[in-house]
């Protein structure tokens, strides 16, 4: 900083002690107090002129704040805070009555399913406690069967029938997750609410989440729901490994390109790739696991029931496990894919045949592909054969491939339902 030589001490000297006067006030936890104060009073002012959800949230923020700040106040030991004291407790308590009269009034959301589309059945859990009020919306194209399903207990609650619309508020008569369960002969969108009148701002501010998995069962158990499964099987006992040197280097030793021979298990009839390409040569923790993860992946999604490819309605299993189980990316670590199924096209290719001359599947191919996981339809081949090709002048590229197979089977299994919170499992 440039000061004039007249007067330029003064100028200095004034604005290194407003800094030091500045550094003082944030540190003074009565000016901190005032701050949170203020702002609590000007929130709550908001909220009994706009009873709104977002609102309530706000206050509930600050009367958080400053619960969890409030000894430190009181250990200040400053008079012009000590003064204040009784005006903020009698305030702390009218404030207290504003939002026991809101909650009554301001339910909090615990699902949001707007425009999602469905098929067969669609469940959306929740959790609730006794004496907690439930209000159900649920809008359908077509008339379906409804009901509110008690988890814990597995039974039914309220059975709506076969309706397109459900506005109801119900009481809930025992603290357990609940579903709003819907069944359905077709696929179709659909809007679907719950919202709960709590009686605490604690259950406003965070209400209890419910995750949902599954566990395999047997077809008779009365919850079995029956799914066309896969079983992952590993292609490969380890993840294969391999340099693609650039050009200039492969002129003097090595290689720019490789041919993989993936060998098909008879009746299968797709083949699952994770390709993972690097500037550098070290492995990864995950290199080696792709069948494990995808394995893990699929027994958390498994029942939610979805077909094995994607379709004009919706994403399929396959892309969905392998969107959930991406490598890490490089951006400047790439190559070239071919796919190839012809034994002699492939020879060619790792022989330097210029590509654009030989017969390989355009669809799943890739020019200047990153780090990426795939499908490719076997098309009854017994082997395919994965070319790679690094096009850079200098660089090499280092690859690692993995592959399985997943095979179609039939599975029953039941939805587990568990509060994050507790951390407990209900069945």
């Amino acid at each position: 900083m440039k000061w004039k030589v007249i007067g330029g001490v003064v100028a200095a000297a004034v604005v290194f002690n407003l800094i030091d006067k500045c550094i003082h006030m944030w540190d003074d936890p009565t000016d901190k107090f005032s701050v949170q104060y203020r702002e609590l009073k000007d929130n709550v002012k908001r909220l009994k002129s706009d009873e709104s959800a977002k609102n309530l949230r706000v206050v509930l923020e600050n009367i958080d704040e400053i619960n969890q700040e409030k000894e430190h106040y009181y250990g200040a030991a400053r008079e012009e805070y000590n003064d204040h004291k009784e005006e903020f407790e009698a305030f702390l308590c009218e404030t207290e009555e504003t939002v026991e009269k809101c909650l009554k009034n301001i339910p909090v959301s615990i699902v949001d399913a707007q425009d999602t589309l469905i098929s067969k059945r669609a469940v959306f859990p929740f959790y609730a406690k006794r004496g907690e009020n439930m209000k159900c919306q649920v809008n359908l194209q077509h008339a379906s069967s409804v009901r509110i399903y008690n988890a814990d207990s597995r039974q039914v609650v309220k059975d709506y029938g076969r309706t397109t619309r459900v506005n109801e508020v119900l009481e809930i008569k025992h603290s357990a997750i609940y579903l709003v369960d819907i069944a359905n002969d077709q696929q179709q969108y659909a809007d679907v609410a719950a919202h709960l009148y709590v009686a605490d701002g604690i259950r406003f501010a965070s209400p209890e989440e419910v995750e949902t998995t599954s566990e395999t069962v047997s077809s008779h158990d009365p919850d079995a729901q029956r799914i066309d499964g896969v079983e992952m099987r590993s292609l490969f006992e380890e993840p294969r490994k391999f340099t693609l040197r650039g050009q200039l280097k492969a002129s003097f030793s090595g290689a720019s390109r490789a041919i993989v021979a993936i060998k098909v298990p008879r009746g299968v009839k797709d083949v699952l790739y994770s390709l993972r390409i690097s500037t550098n040569e070290y492995n990864h923790n995950e290199d080696g696991k792709f069948c494990e993860n995808m394995t893990t992946s699929y027994h958390k999604v498994k029942f939610l029931g979805l077909p094995l490819y994607e379709s004009q309605h919706g994403t399929g299993l396959f892309s969905t496990l392998l969107g959930l189980n991406l490598p890490e990316r490089e951006g400047d670590a790439y190559i070239n894919m071919y796919v190839f199924y012809d034994e002699g096209q492939a020879r060619k290719f790792q022989n330097g045949e210029d590509p654009t001359k030989l017969k390989y599947n355009l669809d799943y191919s890739t020019l200047g592909t990153q780090s990426c996981n795939g499908r490719i339809p076997t098309n009854g081949h017994s082997t395919i054969y994965m070319g790679y090709e690094n096009e850079r002048i200098r660089y090499n590229n280092y690859v690692w491939l993995e592959a399985l197979t997943a095979v179609p089977k039939t599975e029953y299994c039941r939805p587990v339902y568990r509060i994050k919170k507790e951390d407990k499992e209900i069945y």
